[in-house]
């Protein structure tokens, strides 16, 4: 009865109307899209430790990480707040050690995974969502100038390819930032982004 009604109403207006409001729900259609956002991409932080050390923090959203490496689902039983128990530690230092890599001239850094925990952060598109936040260190970075870093890295957009991702170095008080890519591969691999500043400066 409602439907018949409405059919009726339609078809009385006249075309110039019915044009107007089908343009108006295309428009809202459009707009609803294009309000749409994507999760907050990788967040890397490099910072020099005591002894030559180099220690790497990378936060990124859970939800993410599963729908890219659907095996470490087990992530998301996780209290937060609560670091990440040996065993699934392992395991996800499994998965980055096959998505990532760092050099430190020519030298390939051995990352060794420390903790990790799963936190609430708030975003002001999104809301609230749960990040991961992992830390590694690298025990000897050798340190003749020049002193470069270099990094590989496709986590989690070796799946979701509009994930990016931004590189800080950390000293002190400062923190500046070096890079912020995206999906990339040349010759099938991907790209390995130089940071060439003066680090300590």
């Amino acid at each position: 009865m409602i439907f018949n009604r409405f059919m009726f109403v339609w078809a009385t207006l006249n075309k110039t109307i019915r044009v107007g409001l089908f343009a108006l729900l295309c428009l809202f259609s459009i707009s609803s899209t294009v309000n749409a956002h994507a999760l907050p991409g990788s967040v890397i932080t490099l910072s020099e430790q005591q002894y030559g050390a180099l220690k790497v923090e990378i936060s990124f959203p859970l939800e993410d990480l599963i729908i890219a490496a659907p095996e470490l689902e087990v992530l998301a039983k996780v209290d937060v707040e609560q670091k990440i128990p040996p065993k699934l530690l392992k395991q996800l230092s499994q998965y980055l050690q096959a998505h990532m890599f760092m050099l430190s001239g020519t030298e390939k850094l051995k990352l060794l995974p420390q903790q990790a925990e799963i936190d609430v952060v708030y975003n002001q598109h999104l809301g609230h969502f749960r990040s991961l936040a992992v830390e590694l260190l690298a025990e000897k970075v050798p340190q003749e100038p020049p002193f470069s870093l270099s990094l590989s890295y496709d986590v989690i957009m070796h799946e979701i390819r509009n994930h990016r991702a931004e590189v800080y170095w950390k000293k002190g008080n400062k923190t500046i930032k070096l890079s912020n890519f995206g999906f990339k591969k040349v010759e099938g691999k991907p790209v390995i982004h130089h940071f060439t500043n003066d680090l300590n400066r």
